[in-house]
């Protein structure tokens, strides 16, 4: 979808924000195969995932909404690596009450 370029310019910024003084609720996860951050700046969540076993990193922002409906998270996520585990791109998730 995005320029490799763009992609990793992308991946950098969601990282420098992770980490920057803006950042709330930040947490951090190692796993066996991937280790993963996330944090909050304002209502846009950051995530960061770097999945060592394989040729994978990606990061994305989202936004999570209430509607009458339920909860809808709409973000971006981009890609980088030969191994795609995530779908790069803009993404909707509905979630009921």
């Amino acid at each position: 979808m995005f320029s490799n370029r763009v992609s990793q310019q992308f991946y950098a910024l969601v990282r420098r924000l992770i980490a920057c003084r803006l950042a709330r609720d930040y947490a951090e996860y190692h796993g066996s195969t991937e280790d993963s951050y996330a944090a909050r700046i304002g209502p846009l969540h950051l995530a960061v995932n770097d999945c060592f076993v394989l040729d994978h990193v990606d990061a994305s922002i989202s936004l999570q909404l209430r509607t009458p409906w339920g909860r809808v998270t709409v973000g971006l996520m981009v890609c980088l690596g030969e191994e795609q585990v995530r779908r790069p791109g803009l993404f909707v998730e509905r979630y009921s009450f």
